[in-house]
């Protein structure tokens, strides 16, 4: 028996909801497949407008701090100047940060990773005589060590191999059809990077009237109730995604320079250049130093084997201690998450989404913790005055 409160109209909603949800699964890798298409089409304003906000950052920080004084300026072009001056400086600041990454970390990996190469031969070697030396105090057999031998040139080749397009190795015709194809993506990828940017200026420039019309366009085809809440919503994000890219920042340049002092009192090589990937890769939350850890200790095998296991065992001395100590304050209180949260939810997001993951999983969770302890309250409130007024 159907309840007679249940209207038709719930009914037919109930089985229409019921039909396109079985349809959406059913067809699962179709409509995952179209979801993919329509990012893509919409992929340069999505940068853009994440670049803005990026950017949007340092050139608050720096109208708000730096260049508050002409703000007050009796003169209309010197307060009208402040928007253009903070936007370039923020774009330098980003443009200097890529700039360095690109002219000083990737031809030392190149330098490095050349370098390792022509010593693995001797690092071979070198283990296999120190297993054969202590295998030997025991009395263990050691000619199978003695058989296990690597064909440096062979592996070199098939790594080679291995790195080439098939198309290269076809013939001419493949050579230019992929010559092109290449062209084609670079060409198209830089071409969208240039309508993000554009993109991202102009609404930094212009982000308080573009913001007014959303607003005005939201008002206006949304109820009161559900339009305040979205804004509220929206208003909330934005400070926290704010505050936790402001923090991260503030982390990454702390680990880094931890790094650097650790690793000049011990002694390291390559100090400036491994604390400096160890500070680029920080900024993604917790996991992210991970990678310039494995970069130091590339870098520093060049120079011994035991100088990148002690390395290793600095670094992720220092991590533990960052990780536990400093990372969970410094980014778990600026978007109001207790520390053990925080790391939840970067390892979540970290095997959910990957690297972009890890790195939008705190904010998101702390709107989503904000909002429940909001939700909390008005529950609890409402239960109390529920009481009081029996």
């Amino acid at each position: 028996m159907i309840p007679k409160s249940f209207s038709l109209k719930i009914i037919l909603l109930v089985i229409t909801f019921t039909i396109l949800l079985t349809a959406l699964i059913v067809n699962l890798s179709t409509v995952w497949e179209a979801v993919g298409n329509v990012f893509a089409l919409f992929a340069p304003v999505t940068i853009g407008l994440v670049l803005a906000f990026i950017l949007n950052v340092p050139m608050r920080s720096m109208e708000e701090k730096v260049f508050r004084f002409m703000e007050k300026s009796r003169f209309r072009f010197v307060r009208k100047l402040r928007r253009p001056i903070c936007l370039l400086l923020a774009i330098i600041l980003l443009v200097s940060i890529i700039t360095l990454l690109i002219l000083v970390v990737l031809p030392e990996l190149q330098d490095t990773v050349i370098n390792l190469a022509g010593k693995l031969p001797k690092y071979f070697n070198d283990m296999k005589a120190w297993i054969e030396n202590l295998l030997s105090r025991f009395d263990m057999d050691t000619e199978w060590l003695q058989e296990l031998t690597i064909d440096w040139k062979l592996l070199g080749d098939t790594l080679l191999s291995f790195l080439e397009m098939e198309e290269i190795t076809s013939g001419v015709t493949n050579v230019v059809g992929t010559g092109v194809t290449w062209v084609g993506s670079i060409g198209g990828t830089l071409v969208n990077l240039v309508f993000s940017f554009v993109i991202a200026v102009y609404f930094l420039a212009q982000k308080e009237k573009i913001c007014r019309f959303v607003k005005r366009t939201v008002s206006a085809f949304i109820p009161v109730k559900i339009a305040e809440r979205v804004f509220y919503v929206a208003a909330l994000s934005n400070s926290i995604f704010s505050s936790f890219i402001r923090s991260q920042c503030a982390e990454a340049v702390i680990l880094g320079l931890l790094t650097y002092i650790g690793m000049l009192i011990f002694g390291f090589e390559y100090a400036g250049i491994i604390s400096i990937v160890i500070g680029f890769t920080a900024l993604v939350p917790i996991v992210g130093a991970l990678v310039g850890e494995v970069f130091g200790a590339i870098l520093l095998l060049t120079v011994s084997p035991l100088r990148a296991v002690l390395f290793l065992v600095f670094i992720l001395i220092l991590q533990q201690l960052e990780g536990s100590l400093i990372y969970p304050r410094v980014v778990g209180t600026s978007v109001g998450l207790p520390g053990i949260i925080v790391f939840s939810a970067v390892l979540i997001g970290g095997n959910a989404f990957g690297i972009p993951g890890a790195l939008f999983a705190v904010p998101v969770c702390a709107v989503l913790y904000t909002l429940l302890k909001e939700a909390i309250r008005k529950k609890e409130s409402a239960a109390v005055s529920a009481v009081e007024s029996k």
